[in-house]
């Protein structure tokens, strides 16, 4: 479970102080309650908050602030097999104690707790939040109260009678006969076979409870805590109040109370049960007062010296903070977006510390620094020296592209570093097998992340399948697609496409509930015009049972996870790789069991918690295995070969047919659209056209400005509608060595039009009204190109379609275009208002086969705009790719803020 480091502070609540420690006791109960969750969700078995804690859920949605411990309850038939079948099901440090399976616990209640003393691991102390005391929840079975008074009455009085006995027999043996011959006649009275080897008070308690339980088959219309109404508690409840569940937030999660819980609370605290009283705790508090008392004892006896209750405290608090100071400091290699995601996500794990960031371009380091807020002066190493680099970290997150994911893994285990790999680890099997080896050779964590294999949801998919509850699982069907993928590596790699980028994801479900022992493999793939693959269906066949995954990166398709039993099935809505919603549908439509799981953030924080937890504690059984990430490399490699080599060769005349337009002036080098940025690109040679924006002043004038805000790009503040032009005047644009002004369409007209009347320059004038409506600024724009005699040389283009359709309307010959992300979109202004001619973003370009040559087929001019190239004053590293190799998708030309390169290479 992840907590804001805010969670730990002291805080007041209801008027009560609650401390930093019992704050880490109240995270460490969740983190039992969590395990509670998982395990009763494996069992089928329900439970409910009770007492304090069904308060607190209800009036506080939390703890109630003068509570310090949990309490929930079971019906007795869930209560009993909760204790006889989960205690092998538990992870590590969580046992069960009960009368049933501690002869030292004479409780008539059980408790999961996470331990038997204080615990300074440094495993322990991170995953129960820096919580070094034995935390637990206790568990009340609910029991039924006979519908027949007299074998009630006979009830209570024998759990009277077993219960005085139990306080008047000694502690331990050796008993006197008198006793003894009680407790023979007991055994005989109740039927119940007496263990003499235990004390035997600690054996009448388990009669006891074998009595609270006696009518546990019978079709009772009320319950109770029988130990209580033993008492004379008379807390008796409708059985129909635990019929169904429903959850309530508690905390940072959720807790199932029981649908009638407004009648149990009413019985238990009254009708006004939502009127805060500190009534204080049923026992010391804080619970680990006790605790912190038996240390004092053990230190004394231990040392032979006095300590007080203070000292112990202290040095309690010293060893969290030593066990807190083991920090993994992690270098992130790439620079890419799932870059920025690791350094978001890693602020919410404890023990790691992101050190360094490496990219073999420093430009590209220092770009990924500016967008993440890294001080370039502060601690962190940004760096394109590999050697620098590696002497920072203990160990790596390896975020580059695919096909050099092997060689940063050979780097880094060389120079005996830990490493996590972004998926697929590598694309050849032989090659992850052999630095798996390397890496166990070494002692040293390779693992590979997925983010999904390592959230609760997914888990509880694992589990729910392992219950049995669907039966045995004959077929898996997964599905990960998305659109807009046409400019980066994913299709353009050589190891590109929709299979090497998403496969991983829908082959995790198909390996974890299946295995990898695989009979046949059919693949369908679509082709791009680049040779990787935009959507591929692959069948998967296995002894008895099947698999069908289906990526896409130019389909969209369904995004939904099938688990198909013989007794059931598991759906999770799309999109199920960020697994919160599980279903679980059986043979009666009306049988549904929903089961709502957290995945916070991006989900990366779950991968790095388990890959730190990894390099702490040696031998932890990774949650995808060396033989899974083996067998994942190993269906990218058959992928790839069935696939054949993805050609690289381009057609150099098909380079220089791509027209190139000047995006806001030749703004890499100066300042995007001034005076400046313009006059530089109208005299290139070669060039075809330049693009610039216009938007309108409070006092109506036209000018030429791209955002709608004057902020990024001059010294003023706010939007440009809120300035006349007189006032736009006044703002500096600042440049290398001069200072500019935002210019008007007519200054930009003057400075232009020569050129296109004596060289057939070309002009698109991008209308930015898609967030703000400038009324009637069409018809101004419009009548100025008229008035300069450049009608043949404009293009009107803006995202919002509607403009352009009233372009059109004004001036039924107007060359226009429709500006959009996604082509899709592009081609309904055509189809709304008519056209040749779209411009869709890099990204949004087509990437099957089939759409390239539609388009091509029927004559449109394809404008690729783009967002990758830096604009001036930005330090990103412009991209080595030659945008007009777009081509292969359908370009017919680019807007770029280099057009100096383009036209220097049309020559």
């Amino acid at each position: 479970m992840f907590f804001d480091d805010g969670y730990f502070r002291e805080e007041t609540r209801e008027g009560f102080v609650i401390a930093e420690d019992m704050k880490r006791a109240w995270a460490a109960q969740l983190e039992v309650l969590e395990e509670v969750k998982r395990v009763c969700g494996i069992l089928g078995i329900k439970f409910f908050a009770d007492w304090g804690t069904l308060l607190g859920a209800v009036r506080h949605h939390g703890f109630i602030p003068w509570d310090d411990d949990m309490d929930i309850a079971m019906l007795r038939k869930d209560y009993m097999r909760f204790l006889s079948e989960a205690p092998v099901l538990l992870e590590k440090y969580y046992e069960i104690k009960s009368v049933y399976n501690d002869p030292e616990d004479d409780t008539i209640k059980a408790r999961i707790i996470n331990g038997r003393h204080i615990c300074f691991e440094p495993d322990f102390l991170a995953r129960f939040h820096g919580c070094p005391y034995v935390v637990g929840i206790d568990i009340f079975p609910v029991d039924n109260i006979t519908d027949d008074k007299r074998a009630l009455d006979k009830q209570i009085e024998s759990l009277r009678f077993l219960l005085r006995t139990a306080e008047s027999v000694p502690e331990k043996g050796p008993y006197g006969a008198e006793v003894l011959e009680l407790i023979k006649k007991i055994e005989k009275t109740f039927g119940i076979p007496i263990n003499y080897n235990n004390r035997l008070k600690h054996e009448l308690k388990k009669i006891y409870d074998i009595v609270c339980s006696l009518y546990h088959d019978e079709n009772s219309a009320e319950v109770c805590s029988m130990i209580d109404f033993a008492e004379g508690w008379d807390y008796h409840a409708k059985k129909e109040w635990y019929g169904d569940i429903c959850e309530l937030s508690f905390e940072n999660t959720t807790i199932p109370v029981p649908e009638g819980y407004d009648g149990l609370l009413q019985i238990k605290y009254g009708k006004d049960y939502m009127t805060p009283r500190n009534v204080g705790s049923s026992h010391d508090y804080p619970f680990y007062k006790s605790q912190i008392e038996e240390l004092r004892l053990v230190m004394q006896k231990e040392f032979n010296t006095e300590f007080t209750t203070e000292e112990v405290i202290r040095l309690i608090r010293t060893k969290v903070k030593e066990a807190e100071c083991i920090m993994v400091n992690v270098g992130i290699i790439g620079t890419g977006r799932i870059a920025s995601r690791f350094l978001e996500e890693s602020r919410y794990v404890s023990g790691i510390n992101v050190s360094a960031i490496y990219n073999p371009h420093l430009e590209s380091v220092l770009w990924f620094a500016k967008n993440n807020n890294i001080d370039i002066d502060g601690p962190m190493i940004l760096t394109d020296d590999s050697e620098a680099f590696f002497d920072a970290v203990d160990a790596v997150y390896i975020a580059a592209p695919h096909e050099m994911h092997t060689e940063y893994i050979r780097i880094a285990l060389d120079k005996g570093k830990h490493v996590l790999c972004e998926k697929p680890m590598g694309l050849n099997k032989s090659d992850i097998q052999q630095m798996l080896s390397v890496a166990d050779d070494k002692k040293l964590v390779c693992m590979e992340a997925i983010k999904t294999a390592y959230c609760a949801g997914f888990q509880r998919i694992l589990d729910i399948v392992k219950s049995g509850t669907i039966g045995k699982v004959r077929d898996v069907e997964a599905a990960f697609s998305k659109i807009g993928a046409a400019a980066g590596r994913e299709m353009w790699g050589r190891s590109g496409g929709s299979f090497t980028e998403l496969a991983s994801y829908c082959l995790l479900p198909v390996m974890k509930l299946l295995g990898t022992d695989v009979k046949d493999i059919h693949t369908y793939s679509v082709e791009s015009p680049l040779g990787t693959d935009s959507y591929t269906k692959m069948m998967i066949t296995y002894e008895d049972g099947v698999a069908t995954i289906k990526t896409g990166l130019g389909v969209k398709t369904e995004g939904e996870l099938i688990v198909a039993g013989d007794d059931g099935y598991i759906r999770v809505p799309s999109p199920w790789w960020l697994t919160k919603r599980i279903e679980v549908h059986h043979e009666n439509p009306n049988q549904v069991e929903v089961y709502e799981e957290e995945f916070a953030g991006g989900g990366l924080r779950y991968e790095i918690e388990a890959f730190v937890k990894c390099i702490n504690n040696p031998g932890t059984v990774k949650k995808i295995t060396d033989e899974e990430s083996i067998w994942l490399s190993g269906m990218m490699e058959q992928f790839l070969a069935n696939r054949g080599e993805v050609k690289q060769t381009v057609d150099t005349e098909a380079l220089k047919r791509v027209g190139i337009w000047a995006h806001r002036g030749c703004s890499m080098m100066n300042p995007e659209n001034t005076l400046l940025a313009l006059k530089k690109a109208a005299e290139l040679e070669d060039i075809t056209g330049i693009e610039f924006d216009v938007q309108l002043t409070k006092d109506n004038e036209i000018v030429v400005i791209h955002d709608e805000r004057v902020d990024r790009t001059t010294d003023g503040t706010g939007y440009v509608q809120e300035y006349t032009l007189n006032e736009l005047k006044q703002l500096s644009i600042s440049g290398d060595d001069e200072i500019h002004r935002i210019p008007t369409l007519r200054e930009t007209f003057e400075l232009l039009a020569p050129y296109c009347k004596g060289k057939g320059l070309r002009l698109n004038i991008e209308l930015k009204n898609s967030e703000i409506r400038y009324e009637g600024m069409e018809q101004k724009v419009i009548d100025m190109v008229s008035e300069y005699n450049i009608e043949d040389y404009v293009v009107y283009s803006s995202f919002n379609h509607d403009s352009i359709g009233l372009v059109r309307q004004l001036k039924c010959d107007a060359d226009v275009a429709y500006l959009a992300g996604d082509y899709h979109r592009c081609m309904d202004g055509i189809s709304k208002y008519g056209g040749m001619t779209i411009h869709p973003a890099q990204w949004g370009m087509p990437v099957n086969k089939g759409d390239v040559e539609t388009i091509r087929n029927a004559g449109l001019c394809v404008r690729m705009w783009n967002g990758s190239e830096p604009l001036y004053g930005q330090l990103r590293t412009l991209p080595d790719m030659d945008l007009r190799e777009y081509y292969r998708l359908g370009a017919t030309d680019i807007f770029t803020n280099v057009p100096e390169r383009y036209c220097e290479n049309r020559r």
